[in-house]
């Protein structure tokens, strides 16, 4: 008995801390950066500017927020074709999947 109520509060818990938010209204005020302007308020006047300073401050925004970081370095990669239809889409299209084990 003592297990069940452990897991039926492990599971009410999990509900409350793990919930989306789906309701638009809930979402707080917020600013997005402007893309044109590095972090020091520098306004990028070029798109050779903006790809040499802005975009890797963006690129570092993303992995730091969005994605995570990618590992510098593997014990091994290894990977195998699963599928290769040349033909596929009715011969529109290359489709090729393939399995990477990191």
């Amino acid at each position: 008995m003592k297990e069940l109520k452990c897991l039926v509060i492990f599971l009410l818990l999990y509900s409350v801390c793990g919930a989306q938010n789906y309701d638009e209204s809930k979402v707080p005020a917020y600013t997005l950066p402007d893309v044109l302007k590095t972090s020091a308020n520098v306004k990028m006047s070029s798109a050779s500017n903006w790809e040499k300073s802005r975009r890797p401050e963006v690129l570092q925004l993303f992995e730091d927020n969005v994605y995570g970081q990618m590992p510098k370095k593997f014990d091994s990669v290894k990977f195998h074709v699963v599928n290769d239809d040349k033909s596929a889409m009715k011969g529109r299209a290359h489709l090729k999947q393939v399995d990477f084990g990191v």
